[in-house]
């Protein structure tokens, strides 16, 4: 592997570049995947602020439907808070989960489980929804019918 070199100004915008010792290092702040600036700061680790789907649902699978999508609240002790739980209830609605919030995961078919995965993620409200291909996995039609389900639940969001 070739040493790191310093980026000098004609390879590195010297207002965008981290400063470190006095030099920039602009092969040292590419290496760091633990920070992202975020409007001038950087931030580490999660955050509610930014929603992840990945392509097959990432649910707790000894959680019920209405315990997975209730996960963020519990940890935050916002269980029994009537405006959080009211949007739950109303995100189940639109998710067309409703029926089925006291069944757990391997009893979901897969549109379901991934319609899960998406509003537990959307209940928090985040600033930028990150997709990593959520509906790929899906037939054609089930595929469609999520968009449209999709663009449904996030229109209606506050």
């Amino acid at each position: 592997m070739p040493p790191v070199r310093r980026a000098s100004s004609s390879t590195a915008d010297s207002k965008s570049a981290p400063k470190t010792g006095g030099d920039y290092d602009l092969m040292a702040s590419m290496l760091d995947t633990t920070s992202k600036l975020k409007a001038g700061e950087i931030i580490k680790g999660t955050d509610t602020e930014r929603g992840m789907v990945f392509q097959k649902p990432t649910l707790f699978l000894w959680l019920t439907v209405e315990e997975n999508l209730n996960f963020t609240a519990t940890m935050k002790k916002q269980r029994h808070n009537p405006d959080y739980m009211a949007e739950a209830e109303r995100l189940l609605e639109l998710a067309g989960l409703s029926e089925f919030r006291h069944d757990f995961p391997h009893q979901l078919s897969g549109g379901m489980a991934q319609r899960l995965a998406l509003i537990r993620t959307m209940i928090n409200h985040p600033k930028v929804f990150l997709l990593d291909e959520p509906l790929g996995a899906l037939d054609a039609f089930t595929r469609m019918n999520m968009q449209i389900g999709n663009f449904t639940i996030i229109r209606t969001l506050k």
